[in-house]
């Protein structure tokens, strides 16, 4: 590998423009070979070399370039402002080509070519020629393309494995990591020179500190003492306080349940007072029409015509009597008079809905799973009290005989509740559900959302507020016994149907 960086071939720069004619018809006539295209890279970077040497020892070469800039554009502004209406511009023209032609020239002659695009060639025909390699490496350190460089450079060294472009490379890393060095020492001195002042104030800050620390220590355990009588002082005070405030909220709670249970007392006997009154009247009503035994049968009879001879039979005595003493009752009162009260009917009429609802559809249902009632039980199971189970509805506690012997029955508003929650689909009553399916598929009665809006009518409406004492007029009573049994699908019609 031939290395001519600082041996030159010739003793101007300009001796290199033959040369390098001379190798671009050789280059030309065997396009092909690698080794002509670095060759005629390399004398253009030794032109390149030889020139920079020039130009550092000749001055007026080095500025040259820019001195015909200036006189360029010096001509130019002259002329555009003094003379170009005085000198043609075909005069004036040739002068300026001239220029720069010459400029041009000049800037050629300042920053030859350094061969890069034939080194490219080269590689391009033949990429392990390490000349090539070497050679680009070289201008891209010229560049300050360092890392590009180092690569260049050590590729070139792994394809040729050239010693003396070994010792170039070692060369070009040791100045390197002088230039390193150097800067890193240079960078060292300043900042200790800017460290040095602060060591100093460091030192001083550390002595207050240190004093500080002493003051604290002192302060600190001045606060220590008194924040540990303070804590002892807060607890006991804390303590009294709660005592206090626990004696005050016990008497405050006992007297709040004396008077809650003094007021539930009083209520309950109310209620007890009302539901005897109720049942009073009732009892009177009945003896009376018992003793007009003669209108009390006309009243059945009423009742039995509407209903129908075999649904009227298919009743228990019992809800054919509440029926015949409330439409009995309905005959005698004042229908006209808004002061007239029909409570009396309207109880009558919800005994006998309720006494049918329990024979038609609970009754038969705690019968039909009497022997295999604790998987129902146990799903209706919700907890525990005193020994005995809690359940979900009162619907299981009727099919319980063994722990509920007493609850036998239920209520209009118990029986509602059953209801609703087996046509929403609530598991626990799943077997309930399956139950009134069966009922239609016997008797075609469906006991559903119908039937559920008429009963929620029936116990929201008329049924409790009759316990409550409330006035029910004659539109009221009227609407109860629609709903009852006067029309075809009333809740007594249907409960009749099923068997």
């Amino acid at each position: 590998m031939i290395m001519r960086n600082e041996k030159f071939e010739v003793a101007d720069p300009g001796f290199y423009d033959t040369l390098i004619s001379d190798q671009k018809k050789k280059a030309g006539k065997d396009p092909k070979n690698a080794a002509q295209w670095v060759e005629l890279g390399r004398l253009e970077y030794e032109r390149a070399e030889m020139t920079k040497l020039f130009v550092q020892n000749h001055l007026l070469i080095r500025w040259l370039p820019i001195l015909c800039y200036i006189i360029l554009f010096s001509v130019s502004y002259i002329y555009f402002k003094n003379y170009i209406h005085i000198l043609p511009l075909a005069v004036i023209l040739p002068a300026s080509i001239f220029i720069i032609a010459v400029t041009i020239k000049m800037t050629m002659i300042r920053y030859p070519r350094t061969g890069h695009r034939y080194f490219q060639k080269a590689l391009v025909l033949d990429h392990s020629n390490a000349d090539a390699t070497m050679y680009l490496g070289l201008i891209a350190l010229k560049k300050y393309q360092k890392k590009k460089a180092y690569d260049l450079l050590e590729r070139a060294c792994e394809q040729g494995g050239n010693k003396k472009l070994e010792r170039e490379l070692k060369t070009v890393y040791e100045k390197e990591f002088f230039e390193f060095f150097n800067k890193k020492s240079d960078k060292e001195k300043e900042l200790y020179r800017t460290i040095e002042p602060l060591q100093n104030e460091i030192k001083t800050l550390k002595t207050e500190i240190e004093d500080l620390k002493n003051k604290t220590t002192s302060v600190i355990k001045k606060a220590r003492t008194e924040k540990v009588k303070t804590g002892q002082t807060i607890r006991q005070v804390k303590f009294d306080m709660e005592n206090q405030i626990e004696k005050i909220q016990n008497d405050y709670e006992k007297q709040i349940a004396d008077l809650e249970q003094a007021m539930e007392a009083e209520e309950a006997e109310k209620e007890f007072e009302k539901k005897r009154l109720v049942h009073l009247n009732l009892e009177i009503l009945e003896a009376k029409a018992l003793e007009k035994k003669q209108s009390f049968e006309q009243a059945a009879k009423k009742v039995e015509d509407i209903m129908g001879h075999a649904l009227w039979l298919s009743l228990s005595k019992q809800t054919r009597s509440y029926l015949a003493t409330a439409e009995y009752a309905f005959s005698i009162l004042d229908t006209t008079s808004e002061e007239t009260d029909f409570s009396l009917v309207g109880m009558e009429l919800c005994k006998a809905l309720e006494t049918e609802i329990n024979r038609k559809l609970v009754y038969p249902f705690a019968k039909k799973i009497a022997g295999c009632s604790g998987e129902f039980l146990k799903i209706n199971k919700i907890g525990e009290t005193k020994g005995l189970p809690v359940y979900f509805t009162m619907l299981a506690k009727v099919v319980d005989k063994q722990n509920y012997p007493e609850t036998t029955s239920l209520t209009l508003g118990q029986y509602l509740f059953v209801l609703k929650k087996t046509l929403e689909g609530e598991y626990a009553l799943d077997e309930y559900g399956n139950y009134l399916e069966s009922i239609l598929d016997a008797s075609k009665i469906i006991i559903g959302r119908k039937f559920l809006q008429k009963l929620k009518i029936v116990t929201n409406d008329y049924r409790n507020s009759i316990v409550h004492m409330t006035h029910m007029n004659s539109q009221q009573c009227r609407n109860l016994r629609e709903l009852v049994f006067l029309k075809k699908d009333s809740l007594l019609m249907e409960c009749c149907k099923t068997n």
